[in-house]
């Protein structure tokens, strides 16, 4: 979907089967247009979450739930065309944890979208990836011992190189500790069989877990709207400092019959 200066709302009639005021929601009056519905709002700074809304609780997940990062003290993030409408057409955001309990300092890059020449967006490889190909989705985690590489989305085929280090790993590899799902690969499925037998799966992202996963993605968008570094109160929803902020964070108002608020869960 596009996102930048590409971010337009040309008018259009509303579909027979669509019921454009149901799905505004809480969002103020606009017009319909295809350039919104039913696919590219994902662009939209009204509608959408950008790229990291979108994809970063699948591609940050595995880090996310294998280091056990929490929030970071800090989020940076540099942008290439953020408008009033859409989100950037490109950008990086820097996520840095200080004094971690289990790994120390750790810093998290996440890029998207392409550069001011058209380039991609998309970090310098660590010489243990030398000759690896960056596809459109993917990430790496940079260790002491070596480097995990998933080239693809969620967490799909994670390999660890240089290839000698993977060869020693899997010479002995870790027992089974978690369990694993009946049908795999297939969330929608995961979470039917969740309501249809009325409970929770070990397997699946329960709320304790998916907010804060969410959350990560959400600053890390608030961090390219402020445009300076930040720090983030989890607890209390706020940039400490910048009350400014706020406008990003909460909606001055919502349509009436959606008006929200945490007293009403």
């Amino acid at each position: 979907w596009p996102q930048g200066r590409a971010v337009t709302f040309k008018s259009g009639e509303v579909p027979a089967t669509v019921d454009w005021p149901l799905w505004l929601a809480g969002t103020p009056d606009h017009a319909y247009s295809p350039d919104i519905h039913p696919f590219k709002w994902r662009g939209s700074l009204e509608w959408g979450a950008g790229a990291i809304g979108d994809m970063g609780c699948h591609l940050m997940d595995p880090i996310f739930f294998a280091l056990d990062l929490g929030m970071p003290q800090q989020v940076q993030a540099q942008t290439e065309e953020l408008t009033v409408l859409a989100w950037p057409r490109g950008a990086s955001v820097k996520y840095t944890w200080q004094g971690h309990a289990q790994h120390g300092d750790i810093t998290m890059t996440w890029y998207e979208g392409k550069n001011v020449d058209d380039s991609p967006k998309q970090p310098a490889l660590p010489p243990e990836l030398e000759g690896v190909t960056l596809t459109k989705g993917g990430w790496f985690i940079v260790g002491t011992e070596g480097v995990i590489f998933n080239g693809a989305d969620q967490c799909k085929n994670p390999l660890i190189y240089p290839e000698k280090r993977r060869a020693e790993f899997l010479a002995q590899p870790l027992e089974q500790k978690y369990p694993r799902s009946p049908s795999a690969g297939d969330p929608q499925n995961e979470w039917t069989m969740a309501i249809k037998e009325g409970k929770a799966f070990p397997f699946m992202s329960q709320f304790d877990y998916s907010v804060p996963l969410t959350e990560l993605g959400m600053i890390g968008g608030l961090a390219m709207r402020c445009g300076i570094p930040i720090g983030w109160d989890s607890a209390k929803l706020e940039v400490p400092g910048l009350p400014e902020a706020a406008q990003f964070i909460r909606r001055p108002n919502y349509r009436k019959g959606w008006e929200y608020s945490a007293e009403k869960i």
